[in-house]
């Protein structure tokens, strides 16, 4: 079944971040690169299996299916050929059928050089185009606060994510102990012995790769959203030195903004005149540590939030106190 996009998702940046958004009204949407987190895949990321290593798998698998027990099943040509030697018992003992089985794996290995380097190139040129917006679903996380908000001293901006908006198209990030990979040594073996249908490369298998991370994340509730730039020459080259798109949203998706707990007083006055003059119903926050707990409190600061017959010249006189 698939999962509905929140109402509204959260972006977590600094106040000097905050201020520009609230400047242009758009987002900084990045390529996979600019992450700078070497756990994630980028247009850097390369096999991580050799083809000595996909030969030697290959010739292991192919052992155990020459000498089990049950029939082996699958139409691949590998396949057809290890029933042909079981039906005929070819082989008395793997060591016997080690040397032969190698030899003409070998052949099928080096026949899947090209189409392997083809892989990595699809996709470097995905991960050049790929733009993501990264937002999370919690505003009281401890992680985002610090990790993405500047140690509390920065800001959370909510964005609707209703349909038609900017971010309506989220996709929330899958947590696993497994890596991504561009493919896998697995996927790469069961292929060519024919026992599993090749999983066609796409758009779509290629953005399940940049929704994985670690599990030990998970309590972030992150979320993405994906744009593919036009696939020529000049925005692949130009994205391994900027990487990155600035994508307008309508002011009227920002609904609230939050104050980290030790966000500048004099930056705060600013940003808060900033996101009124660009939404005059938005909702603002500002976070405190709770007494005696590792939780975030709330406090909805009234006297700026959307009130009903709103004053801009009283607003800049409250400010200039």
């Amino acid at each position: 079944m698939a999962i509905q996009t929140p109402n509204s998702l959260i972006k977590f940046c600094s106040a000097e971040t905050a201020d520009k958004i609230l400047a242009t009204h758009s987002l900084r949407w990045n390529a996979p690169h600019l992450f700078n987190d070497t756990c994630e895949l980028d247009y850097h990321s390369q096999l991580r299996f050799s083809h000595s290593e996909l030969l030697d798998a290959l010739t292991k698998k192919a052992l155990r299916l020459i000498f089990q027990s049950d029939t082996p099943v699958g139409e691949g040509q590998v396949l057809q050929a290890i029933r042909r030697w079981r039906a005929e018992q070819r082989f008395s003992d793997e060591e016997e059928a080690a040397g032969v089985i190698k030899g003409l794996l070998a052949q099928v290995v080096e026949a899947r050089r090209e189409s392997l380097a083809k892989q990595v190139k699809q996709w470097r040129n995905y991960a050049l185009r790929v733009r993501i917006c990264s937002l999370h679903a919690r505003i009281d996380s401890l992680n985002c606060w610090r990790y993405y908000a500047d140690n509390h001293q920065g800001v959370a901006l909510r964005f609707s994510c209703a349909e038609n908006s900017s971010l309506s198209d989220a996709t929330r990030v899958n947590y696993t102990d497994v890596r991504p990979e561009i493919s896998t040594l697995e996927e790469q073996m069961l292929d060519i012995i024919g026992s599993k249908k090749r999983v066609e490369l796409s758009t779509d298998s290629f953005r399940a790769k940049l929704l994985m991370k670690p599990k030990q994340f998970a309590a972030e509730q992150e979320w993405r959203c994906f744009r593919l730039m036009p696939n020529t020459t000049e925005n692949l080259e130009k994205a391994k030195d900027e990487g990155w798109s600035s994508v307008k949203f309508i002011p009227s998706e920002l609904t609230e903004i939050y104050f980290g707990a030790q966000t500048n007083e004099a930056f705060k006055q600013k940003l808060i005149q900033n996101a009124i003059k660009l939404n005059r119903k938005i909702r603002i926050f500002e976070s405190n540590l709770h007494r005696s707990k590792f939780q975030l409190q709330f406090t909805r600061l009234e006297q700026y939030s959307g009130a009903v017959g709103f004053d801009q010249k009283k607003l800049e006189r409250a400010i200039a106190i």
